[in-house]
């Protein structure tokens, strides 16, 4: 039951309802977020790239051949929950030209 409560309060975070305006002090921002990905989601194509991608909240609204994610690797910062893909130091990129 708990675990379940967890689930729903994180998925409000990044796909907020009218529920999450009691509780999520940046509804608006994560809403109108969450409604822009969804309307340009259908207009990326193959490799895409989630930088700063956390949990990966939004990889389902994608249809892309592959989707990868990639975050900075902070001492302090619990990691346990996350679907990075792949750390970076910050500043480059660790991949090929023109690969996204």
């Amino acid at each position: 039951m708990i675990s379940a409560l967890k689930n729903k309060l994180i998925r409000e975070q990044f796909k907020p309802s009218l529920l999450s305006i009691f509780f999520n002090p940046f509804y608006i921002a994560r809403r109108g977020l969450y409604n822009n990905i969804k309307s340009l989601a259908n207009h990326i194509q193959g490799n895409t790239l989630d930088v700063g991608c956390g949990i990966k909240p939004y990889e389902f609204l994608f249809n892309a051949t592959k989707y990868t994610g990639i975050d900075i690797e902070q001492s302090g910062h619990d990691h346990a929950n996350s679907k990075v893909d792949i750390y970076y130091d910050g500043k480059l990129f660790p991949f090929q030209n023109e690969e996204f």
